[in-house]
């Protein structure tokens, strides 16, 4: 990666996975780029064997994930940063979470927590706020969470504040269009935050409007608009 070379690094390898959706995902493995802390079976990741063995200059790295169907192209850059982004303060040792706030709709009123996650596809969406997304967006309360692909153009931009700063969600953004056929790229989320507060997870769906970057030395994951 990048020329880096990283000695004695440790995988897992799973040799039985169920059909649905690993059978039809297009990459071989997952390569986790969590908090450089121990895992379950007390090895290292490769974000802390890379800062450890001084393979990197700065304890970072950056993630951008094309917004063009046709490519799909995903960059990872380590121990580089350029540029101006809006950071947030991580508030847990283990994953990228930071406070989300909406004061627009009163949801997140007495706070919210987020994990950022390159491996969840869709916006993931606390099951209390669920019914009232779908109704602010005029969706169907279905599992299929299909919609009218004439509409989308008249669905509202999602505004996540984090941190004072505002991260627009446009309706082009989480709702997907497969062959004319369109639906809410989200999910339930039906678990809290470690200290009960609704929990996000912005994935791909997040991911493919801002460019991220992961500052471990600083302890912080910043946003810039994606390109």
């Amino acid at each position: 990666v990048q020329n880096i070379v990283v000695q004695n690094q440790e995988f897992g390898l799973s040799v039985d996975e169920p059909t649905h959706p690993w059978y039809y995902l297009g990459y071989d493995g997952i390569l986790g780029m969590t908090n450089p802390t121990p895992n379950a079976m007390g090895t290292y990741t490769l974000l802390y064997q890379m800062m450890h063995q001084n393979q990197i200059s700065e304890p970072l790295f950056s993630f951008y994930f094309s917004r063009l169907r046709i490519l799909r192209h995903v960059f990872c850059l380590f121990g580089l940063f350029v540029g101006d982004f809006f950071s947030s303060i991580l508030c847990s040792s283990c994953f990228y979470r930071f406070a989300i706030g909406n004061q627009a709709t009163g949801w997140c009123s007495e706070g919210c927590q987020g994990i950022v996650d390159t491996g969840t596809f869709l916006l993931t969406i606390p099951q209390q706020y669920l019914r009232n997304f779908l109704q602010a967006v005029k969706a169907p309360y279905e599992d299929s969470y299909v919609v009218d692909c004439n509409n989308i153009q008249n669905m509202p931009t999602i505004i996540f504040y984090i941190n004072g700063s505002q991260f627009p969600l446009p309706p082009s953004a989480y709702v997907s269009n497969d062959n004319g056929n369109c639906a809410l790229a989200i999910e339930a989320t039906y678990v809290s935050s470690p200290n009960g507060q609704p929990l996000w997870i912005l994935g791909d769906v997040f991911l493919k409007e801002y460019y991220s970057i992961f500052d471990r030395g600083n302890n912080r994951v910043g946003f810039a608009p994606s390109a």
